[in-house]
């Protein structure tokens, strides 16, 4: 599942919450580099964490979710520009 694109530049704090008994796998892409990007966060089941994300350079990101098995594997994301 891929999320709405949004534009980013420099650095992020990254909080995630995963809601299911669930693998979790988030990475940041862009158009222009499909293959690979950065991870956002990964889990095995419900959890919550944070993380960073250093030197975006400006561009239109979506995140790259994998999930699974269960079909109701919710999850939350939040980037906070880091100062």
């Amino acid at each position: 599942m891929n999320s709405k694109k949004f534009a980013l530049k420099g650095s992020y704090s990254v909080t995630w919450t995963t809601l299911g008994s669930c693998y979790y796998s988030a990475t940041l892409k862009t158009e222009d580099r499909p293959v690979g990007g950065e991870t956002a966060f990964s889990a095995l089941h419900e959890a919550s964490g944070t993380g960073n994300i250093y030197g975006l350079k400006a561009a239109a990101y979506y995140l790259d979710v994998i999930t699974g098995p269960a079909p109701n594997c919710g999850w939350t994301v939040t980037l906070t520009p880091a100062p």
